[in-house]
């Protein structure tokens, strides 16, 4: 049994002189500890202590920074990522857009500036790529990586904005140019349906005197007798529109522009307007007092009181079909109009004129004159359908 007593002689003051006593199996040995030994072991226990304490602390922060610039890291990781697939996105949505106006002329210059969008996207793709083993190198340090990540993702994250402003600025330009189209598309069909509506309304004016006779006028029953159309058969091509509203207002517009332009060819072959520039009405259509013997009579036409001389115009396409001295009618032409209409001039002085002459509307075809069975100078005009005399009122006062 061992046994260890220690003894500590006290001296005057803190760190005065000490003595240590050991006592074992009856021995003793002492020890003396001076001041400044003891100075020197209270501070080297003190160092030891505050550097376990600075280590553990220096420890736990690394653990805690390496933790953060982990996180940061896989942040940039991320950000990456959805910088590179949103660029690719934009990319998409940029030749969809392209794509639709690729083949309008009217776009040529945005679909340049598309193109050149596109190629730079591809450019910066192909950068990154380079750029992107830099994330996976651990031989670099974490925070330069980290900081270059960060600022790649902002400088995409710029880019892809800006692309994006100028994106929306091209679909806002061409949906601006769709309605631009819309409009003019409007006004041509509201135009060419006014035009065709005025001729329909001339066409039922003259109706009116027709159908008192049992008749009736179908202009468009006429067309393929007088217009004569024609040539070898090419097909046109195509625009292709995707947009359906105004893909249906084109289809509208080509059908009542056609039915305009027929409409204008069909007129041509009607009398419409005034074979004078100035008369007075000196006789009626219907019946009368004839002039001569004061009896009733019918009166197939209306008498145009005008000056000798004045020029007489044909106001329809048509052939003579009879330019002579025709009795009481004095000097006389007839022209077939030939859609059943036949319009008559008689007592003209002179006839400039001959049969079978081919006539255009506002041709010049005589003077006015008093030849025949004639009280004054006057031109006796008549318009006839099928052959029936019909009032030539609403021919004359019809107005294109």
């Amino acid at each position: 049994m061992r046994k260890i007593r220690n003894q500590a002689v006290k001296t005057a003051g803190v760190f005065g002189e000490k003595e240590i006593v050991f006592c074992a199996n009856g021995r003793t040995k002492s020890f003396r500890l001076s001041a400044i030994t003891q100075l020197i072991l209270i501070t080297a226990c003190t160092y030891a202590l505050f550097w376990v304490f600075y280590a553990t602390h220096l420890y736990n922060k690394s653990s805690s920074i390496i933790d953060n610039k982990e996180t940061q890291l896989a942040a940039a990781q991320n950000a990456y990522s959805f910088m590179v697939s949103d660029l690719q996105t934009i990319k998409s949505k940029i030749e969809v857009i392209n794509k639709k106006i690729a083949k309008n002329k009217k776009y040529k210059s945005d679909s340049k500036k598309l193109n050149f969008m596109t190629g730079e996207i591809d450019k910066k793709l192909a950068n990154y790529n380079k750029d992107k083993t830099f994330l996976s190198n651990d031989d670099l340090e974490e925070k330069i990586a980290i900081r270059r990540a960060i600022l790649l993702r902002d400088i995409a994250n710029s880019e892809r904005d800006e692309l994006e402003m100028q994106m929306k600025s091209t679909l806002n330009a061409v949906e601006d140019m769709k309605t631009a189209e819309m409009n003019v598309l409007n006004r041509v069909d509201k135009l060419a349906t006014k035009e065709v509506n005025k001729i329909k309304k001339l066409v039922k004016k003259i109706n009116i005197p027709i159908k008192k006779k049992g008749l009736y006028f179908n202009a468009m029953a006429t067309k393929k007798k007088l217009i004569g159309e024609g040539g070898p058969y090419v097909p046109e091509k195509k625009l292709i529109i995707k947009d359906k509203k105004l893909k249906d207002k084109l289809t509208q517009v080509h059908k009542d522009i056609d039915a305009w332009n027929t409409y204008k060819k069909l007129v041509k072959f009607i009398p419409f307007g005034k074979p004078l520039k100035r008369y007075w009405v000196s006789a009626p259509y219907g019946g009368r007092n004839d002039p001569f013997n004061n009896q009733r009579a019918f009166h197939a036409g209306i008498d145009m009181a005008a000056k000798k001389g004045s020029p007489i115009t044909t106001k329809a396409r048509g052939i003579v079909k009879r330019a002579f001295y025709n009795g009481g009618y004095g000097k006389f032409v007839e022209i077939d109009h030939k859609n059943g209409f036949t319009t008559r001039y008689a007592h003209m002085n002179e006839i400039l004129v001959k049969k079978g002459d081919y006539l255009e509307v506002g041709d010049l075809i005589g003077k006015v004159g008093s030849t025949g069975r004639s009280t004054g100078a006057h031109l006796h005009y008549e318009a006839l359908y099928k052959g029936h005399a019909v009032n030539p009122n609403n021919f004359l006062k019809a107005k294109l």
